[in-house]
């Protein structure tokens, strides 16, 4: 939010005549809920610094945004700016519905006390494959004081699987879940993710319920499969090798639904496609202000680690 708070005060401060305002994401939900209910509420912001790629394209069915493409310099800038990885982020009917800005790596992070707790190893802690893994889990449940091992959600949101099934089926096999309209996790690698879950909760090691909060930052469970962007405060991330390269870009779509009143977003898509300077990246390839925020910018030439097979 501090990054966020400068951002606003410094395009406020030089657009008088358009002033902006942001809000945060409620805690405990998460962006892809909240944007996809806005839509249908008819109350959606302007623009969304947050969200997964893959979601997008649900939220275009829904009639929330607007395309990049209509403006004059939305498709060269997006191109200029990221190069040829901009195409992955185009939607089913080849357009541009937002733009990549930053990324947000997911990685397994793990509460170092309760490895210290439960005698592993928090410097190069034994979590480089599979059954590994699973060993560790069931001796910080047995012994590290934490609920869980690990505790995604199971519940049945469309992008729940970004923080389980998919950023080990990315570490596993480099491969996004379809390409060329063909899925490819119909595989033996695909399997044996699924069944390294599956493991995981029949050891009771992962709860079947949900948990109304964030069961890591409670120290409920002693680990976590999320982005570094997750924690308000900078912690220290445990990254296995074998289990670090997946990394789903944040980005910003500008919402618009023609015909519906809302006050986040009554000024129209062009205001918001001009406010969208926000992104014009600052000192270092950061938008907006330099120095704030702890993410990643996502310009052509970013380098991500290559996936490590287990």
């Amino acid at each position: 939010m501090k990054w966020g708070k400068q951002v606003v005060a410094a395009w406020n401060g030089s657009h008088p005549s358009g002033q902006v305002s942001a809000e945060e994401i409620p805690a405990g939900k998460s962006s892809e809920e909240v944007i996809g209910a806005s839509i249908t509420a008819g109350n959606t912001p302007c623009l969304v610094f947050n969200t997964a790629p893959a979601a997008v394209p649900q939220f275009q069915k829904q009639g929330g945004l607007v395309a990049l493409d209509s403006f004059s310099d939305g498709v060269s800038y997006i191109q200029q700016r990221t190069g040829p990885r901009a195409d992955q982020y185009k939607s089913p009917d080849g357009r541009f519905y937002q733009m990549p800005w930053k990324t947000n790596p997911v990685m397994i992070f793990y509460n170092k006390q309760a490895f210290q707790k439960a005698g592993i190893n928090t410097a190069n802690p034994p979590l480089k494959t599979y059954s590994e893994f699973l060993q560790t889990a069931k001796t910080v449940v047995a012994k590290g004081g934490v609920k869980a091992a690990i505790w995604p959600a199971p519940s049945s949101e469309f992008f729940q699987p970004w923080f389980d099934f998919y950023p080990l089926f990315i570490a596993q096999t480099g491969k996004q879940l379809v390409a060329d309209g063909q899925p490819q996790f119909n595989n033996p690698d695909g399997v044996a993710v699924g069944s390294f879950w599956k493991q995981l909760y029949d050891q009771k090691l992962a709860p079947r319920e949900l948990y109304n909060g964030d069961a890591f930052g409670d120290q409920k469970a002693a680990m976590a499969i999320v982005g570094p962007l997750l924690f308000p405060e900078p912690v220290r991330p445990g990254r296995p090798p074998g289990l670090r390269h997946a990394a789903p870009a944040h980005l910003g779509p500008v919402m618009g639904q023609p015909g519906r009143r809302r006050a986040a977003a009554r000024r129209g898509p062009r205001p918001a496609a001009r406010d969208l300077g926000i992104f014009r990246p600052g000192r270092g390839g950061r938008p907006g202000p330099a120095g704030a925020g702890a993410f990643h910018p996502a310009p052509a030439g970013l380098r991500l680690p290559e996936p490590r097979q287990r």
